[in-house]
């Protein structure tokens, strides 16, 4: 007996906006290939984790298709792998870093690896990460100096 090809399994768009998300294509200097060459068929971003079904083919992210496991009920699941191959070519896709304001530009590993970690364009509060938004910034300081300027004129 065949295992059944993934893309019968029931899943729908909803499904696709659990969380588990694909690295955004916004990212990808060539978005265009990085879409047609190692897109996610459930969330619709380039494949993370990427694992591949044995019998079709299809690829798809560890954490979408395990989603779309949980929730199958069949004797007949499809045999899927790690797919170390295709994991190495999105490492080396050409990215631009995501905080606004930042024009690194570099392959997808040493943005993961180092640069997203490191990037002056993030504040760091305690655990938590928020994009610098300089212009705003930079506005803010100027009110600011405006009104210890007109404090200090009194």
């Amino acid at each position: 007996m065949s295992k059944p090809c993934v893309s019968r399994l029931n899943f729908s768009v909803e499904m696709a906006t659990n969380g588990h998300s694909g690295y955004p294509l916004k990212w990808f200097k060539d978005q265009n290939a990085a879409r047609h060459a190692y897109e996610c068929a459930i969330c619709l971003e380039v494949l993370k984790d990427p694992v591949q079904v044995r019998d079709c083919g299809h690829q798809f992210c560890a954490l979408c298709i395990d989603d779309i496991l949980k929730t199958e009920v069949s004797d007949a699941m499809p045999m899927i792998f790690e797919d170390h191959a295709a994991r190495r070519m999105i490492q080396q896709l050409e990215v631009n870093c995501c905080n606004e304001g930042c024009s690194w530009q570099g392959c997808l590993s040493s943005l993961l690896q180092g640069h997203q970690n490191s990037c002056t364009f993030l504040i760091r509060s305690g655990d938590n990460v928020h994009q610098l938004d300089v212009g705003k910034l930079e506005q803010k300081l100027e009110t600011l100096m405006l009104k210890v300027s007109t404090l200090e004129k009194k």
